[in-house]
């Protein structure tokens, strides 16, 4: 058995029971609400009405990155490099805002985090998200050429999967997802 001092118990103890109760919070209420929806309009109503919780310390600014609209999340001290994040939702629901924990909690690790608004399906079919995620990767690139920090893309491994490969292909994506 691993002893932990009264400092590390705590801090166990705390993420453990905000942990808990944040998956109570989605198995009791989210899942109810969200299984009484019927279009994509009604899930992202749902999704938006979810509490926030976000930690301490960073701050959100709106911003357009190559046209893509999104928000900015930094600490005071200098950052170590760039993150695009691309929250998820299955491309259909969810935002910047609804991922600020995780946005906010790449930020306090010391990266300047640019969380991107990228175009939602149905109004939008594919490969749109996909086209928002390269413009703004592309932009931010541009931005930073030379940093020694650069920028890294952070989303589900097919989604970025599919950034990667066209980005580095130098290819137009497809009109289909395979």
């Amino acid at each position: 058995m691993l002893a932990l001092g009264p400092a590390k118990f705590g801090a166990k103890c705390m993420a453990g029971m905000r942990t808990y109760f944040t998956n109570l919070y989605f198995r009791r209420v989210m899942k109810r609400r969200l299984s009484a929806c019927r279009t994509p309009s009604d899930v992202r109503k749902v999704s938006d009405s979810a509490p926030l919780i976000v930690p301490k310390g960073a701050r959100f600014t709106k911003a357009t990155v190559g046209g893509i609209p999104g928000e900015w999340v930094e600490v005071e001290r200098r950052s170590q490099g760039t993150l695009v994040y691309l929250h998820g939702g299955g491309y259909v629901c969810m935002s910047s805002r609804s991922h600020r924990a995780i946005s906010a909690g790449f930020a306090l690790r010391g990266l300047r985090v640019f969380a991107a608004d990228y175009r939602l399906a149905p109004e939008h079919k594919f490969p749109a998200a996909v086209d928002d995620a390269m413009t703004v990767w592309r932009a931010l690139r541009a931005e930073v050429d030379g940093d020694e920090g650069g920028v890294v893309i952070s989303r589900g491994w097919r989604f970025l999967s599919r950034v990667c490969f066209w980005t580095w292909q130098a290819q137009s994506p497809p009109t289909t997802m395979p």
